[in-house]
């Protein structure tokens, strides 16, 4: 990565220095993380568009056009510098090569570690391409950055480390040393207690692997002096970096997390909720018998529903976005939300024939409301990205799930023959949809808010805001239509169980937070993790274990990944 923002600093010095007429002619590179790209959905050009002016918004500005960023990539006058191309998950990297190979024209510098672009060119190498190499540091350059910002003792035990070095070009310390990787290491780990001389030993560090395999275990030890908060934070790295390995990941996105162990718990947790309330249902329209079944029947079938789609979901690696889910999320909401309308009045009417006529009745509904509702669940938990919390004039895309859902509300109502209530039941879920998927919809571009916890802190404002909003406008709906079939005491008391089971589930669906710690809980409770896991990424963060780049962090060195995904845990 310093390799290549250096090469574009030079790019950019030889471009101000070329005659003003002729400067047209020389592309501006523009650094983009090659990772994000997923070469089975887009060209490349079509992701280094959007990606350009997401970091670049001012190209937006109606004066340029609608199209500028793809008119310059098509004129050549953008070149791409593409950092982290062993990034990219390693099934997808030859596709990669080959959609890279198809952009004739381009011109594009490529970032990327030796040996996995060696496998990747293995079986698709890209034509009329210039591959270099980095040569291994020098030692004056080695020595100028491990004598940076040393005085007095520490100074003189560093250049004597150095002067060594120079007298021993060929022992495996100075042959370890020559990559920037062991460079940092060194200093992170000598840099103020005892003497780097001790590389030296020819038995102990008899090759370079073991210099720096030695440099990678001392770097925990040395960001935590502390035994205590080494240990507790060496055990969640660990977990971390096992579960990014077996996914061949580099980058962690928090809001993923939730998919690598349990993924099926918040589903089921949200469908829970649901059966209790179908309980609640039969117990205040006098109807014990039907809720005992119905419940029952609408947990399983939601349960079962949910969990198959989340799970199989989190295992092929799919995110919901867009307009097309939306939709359907609102249309199987509002057949969902005048339904239940329908069905109190279907009990306030009473069922005859006795327990046996109100168990079967309860087995239908059960599973027409559970399959719908566990529908809606596990496509709205496969969103990608936390929640944003902001109060927001709707967009039309907003009103369109709106009317859909208030639509599929009058449709569903159809059998109520009161006119007045069928339409007051349909605009309230249309309003309220429309204000949920406005003031809490996921994050458009989850990797570049601005950090990790700010991005944690706004989901958790927006699974509240959510619970809130759909629980208020679920219950207003529901009670209003009991009330006018059962009298306003119970209306409310239905209303209210609707509030509260439509509010809390559906922040079990959709909020990232609510199900990161629903699904961690029990492996905080069994000591495996700690109690306030994104605390400690941020202090590992800080203690310069990881890096981050906007939400997503990256353990500082991939071998440092590595090495504690061997480590037990």
């Amino acid at each position: 990565t310093g390799t290549l923002i250096l090469l574009l600093l030079a790019v950019l010095d030889y471009r101000s220095e070329v005659a003003e007429a002729d400067r047209m002619a020389v592309p501006v590179p523009v650094l983009l993380p090659v990772a994000e790209w997923d070469p089975r959905a887009q060209s490349l050009l079509a992701w280094a568009e959007v990606a350009i002016l997401r970091d670049h918004t001012y190209l937006k500005a109606s004066s340029y056009g609608h199209h500028a960023v793809r008119s310059l990539l098509d004129a050549g006058r953008i070149s791409l510098f593409l950092d982290g191309f062993d990034e990219i998950p390693q099934p997808l990297r030859t596709l990669a090569l080959r959609r890279i190979d198809e952009e004739t024209g381009q011109r594009i510098v490529l970032a990327s570690r030796i040996t996995e672009y060696g496998l990747a060119v293995a079986r698709g190498a890209l034509a009329h391409t210039a591959v270099i190499d980095l040569r291994p540091v020098g030692t004056k350059a080695a020595a100028d950055y491990l004598l940076n910002g040393l005085t007095g003792r520490r100074r003189d035990v560093w250049r004597r480390f150095i002067d060594r070095l120079s007298a021993e070009p060929t022992s495996a310390v100075a042959v370890a040393l020559g990559t920037p990787l062991a460079l940092s290491l060194v200093k992170k780990v000598y840099a103020e207690h005892n003497d780097p001389a001790v590389l030296f030993d020819p038995v102990e560090f008899a090759t370079p692997d073991r210099v720096i395999r030695h440099l990678i275990s001392a770097a925990l030890p040395a960001a935590y002096p502390d035994p205590a908060a080494r240990e507790a934070a060496q055990r969640f790295l660990v977990w971390i970096a096992k579960k990014m390995s077996q996914r061949q990941l580099q980058d962690l996105a928090w809001w993923r997390i939730r998919y690598w162990t349990l993924p099926w718990l918040p589903p089921v947790a949200a469908s829970f909720l649901f059966g209790l309330l179908g309980l609640l249902i039969g117990v205040f329209t006098q109807s014990t018998p039907f809720g005992v079944v119905f419940g029952t029947a609408w947990f399983v079938c939601a349960a079962t529903t949910s969990a198959v789609i989340v799970v199989r979901g989190a295992k092929r690696l799919v995110s919901l976005r867009g307009m097309l889910p939306r939709l359907a999320v609102a249309v199987g909401l509002g057949l969902m939300f005048g339904g239940g309308v329908v069905l109190v009045r279907l009990l306030a009417s009473g069922l005859d024939g006795g327990v046996g006529v109100s168990a079967g009745f309860g087995v239908l509904f059960g599973v027409l409301f559970g399959v719908t509702s566990g529908a809606l669940v596990g496509l709205v938990a496969l969103h990608d990205g936390p929640l944003v919390s902001r109060v927001r004039r709707p967009s039309r895309g907003d009103l369109a799930a709106g009317v859909m859902t208030g639509g599929m509300t009058g449709i569903a109502t159809m059998p109520l023959s009161n006119a007045l209530v069928q339409t007051a039941i349909a605009i309230v879920g249309g309003v309220g949809f429309t204000i949920t998927v406005a003031w809490t919809r996921p994050a458009p571009h989850p990797q570049d808010e601005v950090n990790a916890l700010t991005s944690y802190q706004g989901d958790r404002r927006g699974g509240a805001v959510f619970s809130i909003v759909a629980g208020l406008f679920s219950g207003l709906g529901i009670g209003v239509g009991a009330a006018v079939a059962l009298g306003a005491e119970r209306g409310i008391l239905i209303g209210a169980a609707s509030a509260v089971a439509a509010g809390v589930a559906g922040a079990v669906s959709a909020s990232q937070v609510v199900a990161f710690r629903l699904v961690t809980a029990p492996l905080v409770f069994a000591g495996r993790l700690p109690r306030r896991p994104m605390a400690v990424l941020a202090d590992a963060y800080e203690r310069q274990i990881l890096r981050q780049v906007g939400t997503t962090y990256q353990f500082r060195h991939s071998e440092l990944q590595d090495y504690l995904s061997s480590l037990p845990g």
